[in-house]
């Protein structure tokens, strides 16, 4: 995605005291970057904003129910810990990219809902749930996430969706599946490393998928 004409870099805390205050006053193509620190906050994001952290900020959730929400198309999160969780750590809607992020101590991982979706090199620890969850997704890349369980059920889990990629993520220990696939039409799994699960890959539905 391009940046919007005019677009704005705004910085937390340099600009904004708050990460949703620094959200709530951008546009298209805005740039937030956060600095490190702890910032106790559940974020509402409607814009297809870039938010940077640097030295790997941390939002705590504090048993709220959603870490980092995207309604919009378009956003971009890279570089950031979200911690304490209720649901999801990460909700992303479609055209939006999750990278270089820690998601621990949450009871579920990322929420893949929208289509065209980039989840990537993204670190996973003390879910309770399931890591990566993508439903009715079409043409989302699932790629060079780590994933180790301990607890959780099921590290990459997809419900419905079309040409799903998921490949090279490196998944271990969870009670249930690596990778469950369930009615899922085209795509490809390829070069995942799973150990100590359960079930390697489980598959409930498939057409037209190729796992390597």
């Amino acid at each position: 995605m391009m940046p919007a004409h005019g677009a704005n870099t705004r910085s937390v805390p340099g600009d904004y005291k708050t990460i949703q205050d620094a959200i709530n006053a951008s546009s298209d193509g805005d740039t937030i970057v956060v600095a490190a620190g702890t910032y106790n906050e559940s974020l509402e994001v409607n814009n297809a904003i870039t938010l940077i952290g640097v030295g790997m900020p941390v939002i705590d959730v504090m048993g709220k129910d959603y870490g980092i929400a995207f309604w919009g198309a378009g956003a971009r999160l890279q570089g950031f810990r979200v911690t304490n969780a209720s649901v999801y750590s990460i909700s992303i809607a479609d055209d939006c990219a999750v990278e270089n992020c820690v998601l621990d101590g949450n009871d579920k991982g990322i929420y893949v809902q929208g289509s065209r979706d980039i989840v990537r090199n993204n670190t996973f620890s003390n879910i309770a749930s399931t890591c990566i969850y993508v439903s009715g997704a079409a043409e989302s890349i699932i790629t060079g996430n780590n994933i180790a369980g301990i607890n959780c059920n099921d590290g990459i889990f997809v419900s419905g969706g079309s040409n799903i990629s998921i490949s090279y993520n490196n998944i271990s220990r969870t009670s249930h599946s690596g990778i469950y696939l369930d009615d899922l039409n085209g795509g490809n799994v390829t070069g995942n490393n799973i150990l100590g699960c359960k079930y390697g890959i489980y598959l409930v539905s498939l057409r037209r998928v190729w796992i390597v």
